[in-house]
């Protein structure tokens, strides 16, 4: 989705990731994301590096339905009918650097075809308190794999956690 997004954009899109524990494989998977002016963001470093880059056009792509890391804050909805937590910091970082938040959703059509949308979630100003960006994702994440339930990667672990005490 990223080098297609890339090649018909006009501008280069810069992708947050996690660091993979295999140095090898983390090593690949940058090098595959670098591609197309793209420059790969560790996601311990997304916020300092974003406002570094916030005066280029550039696009910025999080992948946000995975389980959030257990010392991260989090926000906890009904996702896929059961309670399920979302990271935060993609709405903290827009929050601060007033960027609209694009959903890009993909759709598989035929085997190697597949088509890309984009879909507005929110536009600044944007509210100091609350998780209405976060929910927004959620339900359109949501409504992608409900309409090609197949296309999703069920063996991600989304729900290995469940709500804390002070969750």
């Amino acid at each position: 989705m990223l080098a297609g997004c890339s090649l018909q954009l006009s501008f280069p899109i810069d992708v947050v990731y996690k660091p993979l524990h295999d140095l090898a494989a983390d090593e690949h998977m940058k090098k595959s994301r670098s591609r197309f002016d793209a420059r790969p963001i560790p996601n311990k470093n997304a916020l300092m590096e974003i406002m570094q880059r916030r005066k280029e056009l550039r696009g910025f792509a999080m992948v946000a339905d995975q389980s959030p890391v257990r010392k991260e804050e989090k926000y906890w909805t009904t996702f896929l009918n059961q309670e399920s937590s979302f990271a935060v910091g993609a709405q903290k970082i827009v929050q601060l650097t007033k960027y609209p938040v694009i959903f890009v959703g993909m759709k598989r059509l035929s085997l190697g075809h597949y088509e890309v949308y984009f879909e507005e979630l929110a536009t600044p100003p944007y509210k100091k308190e609350g998780y209405e960006i976060t929910e927004k994702y959620a339900q359109a994440t949501e409504k992608m794999i409900l309409d090609a339930p197949e296309d999703w990667m069920w063996s991600n672990r989304k729900w290995k956690r469940k709500r804390g005490i002070y969750d």
